[in-house]
């Protein structure tokens, strides 16, 4: 879905369509995605920041 959202700049209706899913559970999978990728960034940058 991130792929779908950020790389190919599709809404969360198309990316609904496209996957043949609930908007409302788009929306919920690219929420989690992003809280993910955010944390792991944040620990990635705090295990560089304490080299």
């Amino acid at each position: 879905m991130i792929a779908l959202r950020v790389f190919l700049d599709l809404d969360t209706g198309a990316i609904a369509r496209h996957l043949k899913i609930a908007p409302a559970t788009v929306r919920v999978h690219l929420s989690r995605a992003v809280a993910a990728l955010r944390q792991d960034l944040t620990l990635s940058q705090a295990k560089e920041a304490n080299r």
